[in-house]
């Protein structure tokens, strides 16, 4: 999770964001980076699959980068974010009719708060 703060002359500065859940292959770890991560912990695919999966992991993220044109994670990291966007405004609206879209019920028991159709009787 990244919080933001307010920096200096009342503008927003984002504090250094870690990504750590889901990620088990070098393109989880390039899609996070591009979205503005400067770390990503993939500890519970290590220890599933054992430390030697980092070389898989590594030589994955450095042959995506040849093959997009990047020369360095630092180039890459964060040129998808909104911060990187020519139109920020454009992007937030864009994510957020995407989620709106994209949105679904989680679970179909009646119980979930947003299945309830009429009131629980323990409510």
């Amino acid at each position: 999770m990244v919080v933001m703060r307010p920096g200096p002359y009342g503008r927003l500065k984002t504090p250094p964001a870690a990504a750590s859940s889901g990620i088990h292959t070098a393109n989880d770890v390039v899609e996070l980076l591009l979205a503005g991560a400067d770390v990503t912990m993939m500890a519970s695919s290590l220890l599933r699959r054992s430390p030697r999966h980092l070389e898989q992991v590594i030589a994955g993220v450095r042959t995506w980068l040849d093959e997009h044109e990047y020369e360095s994670v630092a180039q890459l990291k964060g040129s998808m974010s909104q911060n990187a966007s020519p139109d920020p405004g454009e992007f937030e609206r864009t994510n957020y009719m995407r989620s709106l879209v994209d949105f679904t019920v989680a679970s179909p028991d009646p119980r979930h708060f947003y299945a309830r159709r009429e009131p629980i009787p323990w409510d």
